[in-house]
């Protein structure tokens, strides 16, 4: 298991973690419904890169470093770590925001990605 910034060669594993949240009905974590996700694949990297430096951001997105955790070339999970709030944003949204595919839940991820977004911070 390994973190890493968003890439290219995951972007369709990516695609299919969000494929298995509208499958399930898992509405917490859908970043791209799956019709629209080739017209964001385009502009994902430029975007989480945007996100990362804060450069051009729509009022009211903060930034936030997301990192991917990937095993055997499958994607795991999202973290998003946000170390630059307001204390009025830390409290509505907090610093670190993480979220497993739903094939992988109940497997002890969601606890190793906190464990090492902790650590980050």
């Amino acid at each position: 298991m390994e973190f890493i910034k968003p890439e290219e060669g995951y972007l369709d594993e990516y695609l299919a973690a969000c494929r298995e949240s509208v499958d399930h009905h898992v509405t917490e974590w859908m970043p791209v419904e799956p019709e629209r996700f080739e017209s964001w694949k385009e502009h994902a990297l430029e975007m989480f890169e945007m996100l990362e430096c804060g450069n051009g951001l729509p009022e009211g997105v903060p930034r936030m470093i997301t990192y991917w955790c990937v095993e055997n070339g499958a994607f795991i999970g999202e973290i998003q770590i946000r170390p630059y709030l307001s204390e009025d944003e830390a409290k509505l949204i907090g610093h670190i925001g993480y979220a497993v595919r739903y094939s992988r839940w109940n497997q002890g991820y969601g606890t190793k990605l906190l464990q090492w977004a902790v650590e980050k911070l």
